[in-house]
């Protein structure tokens, strides 16, 4: 039997939050679990980490994915709390105000039960869109993950979405 695992607000103890089916059976997006997209204000504390992935070259050209770095990135999270993560395409992997940044999707929740599996197969299945959409054939840059833990209260959440 999994365990649910429970996120506690300190502010409100009676906000709860499963962590285990964060992108876990399918990619949980923030505006899918919200009441409004008003609610998106909550999100404005704390600061975003970056976590480099690998080349994007690398990620569609090699006929089996390797899923140690995502399996990594989900080991370094907190085993308590809810992510808010943005996948990115940088065209440098220096991060400045000069280079070119793509989001390959809107924000996903993760946790660090999330499906290393599931998320690396949406982030190439978003590189596939990307180069469909604007006929790209050779491509370069490096995908990182732009993240931050996030607490949310039950009065935010959507009661129809099954989370």
């Amino acid at each position: 039997m999994i365990e649910n695992k429970i996120i506690k607000n300190k502010m409100n103890k009676n906000t709860n939050f499963n962590l285990y089916n964060l992108s876990n059976f399918n990619i949980t997006f923030l505006n899918d679990i919200l009441v409004s997209k008003d609610q998106y204000k909550i999100f404005k504390n704390g600061y975003f980490h970056y976590f480099r992935l690998d080349e994007v070259i690398d990620l569609i050209n090699v006929p089996k994915v390797d899923y140690t770095k995502i399996r990594d990135f989900l080991e370094i999270l907190d085993p308590d709390k809810a992510y808010i993560v943005y996948p990115l395409l940088l065209s440098s992997p220096k991060l400045d105000n000069i280079s070119p940044v793509i989001k390959l999707s809107k924000p996903i929740l993760v946790s660090r039960d999330s499906d290393h599996t599931l998320l690396i197969s949406f982030i190439l299945k978003q590189i596939k869109i990307l180069l469909f959409n604007y006929e790209i054939e050779d491509i370069q840059g490096l995908i990182t993950l732009k993240y931050k833990p996030i607490i949310i209260k039950n009065v935010y959440l959507n009661k129809k979405v099954n989370y």
